[in-house]
């Protein structure tokens, strides 16, 4: 169901830089295009990103803890609708 983030993936900072700049589905866009003949899409395949040489390990590092990060707000406005359908729900009761 929900797991919570364990905090950042352990990349420099010039890294988080450069996949925060280019975005999740420009690099969900580079994953699938990605492959270097002899290993597939192992984690270890090496990706040119601008100045930066990443690999696909990087990569999913990355989008996993922005996925759970979006889903860790999700979950908080799903919560805050919650109380407040409750409070209108009371005061059209009183």
């Amino acid at each position: 169901m929900f797991q919570f983030t364990r905090g950042k993936p352990n990349l420099p900072p010039e890294m988080m830089k450069a996949f925060d700049l280019h975005g999740i589905d420009a690099l969900l866009g580079l994953l699938v295009r990605s492959s270097d003949g002899y290993s597939g899409t192992t984690r270890a395949v090496p990706i040119q990103l601008e100045s930066v040489t990443v690999t696909r390990g990087q990569i999913e590092d990355w989008l996993k803890w922005k996925a759970t990060k979006d889903q860790c707000w999700m979950m908080v406005g799903v919560i805050a609708a919650v109380a407040a359908a409750i409070f209108s729900l009371s005061a059209l009761i009183r």
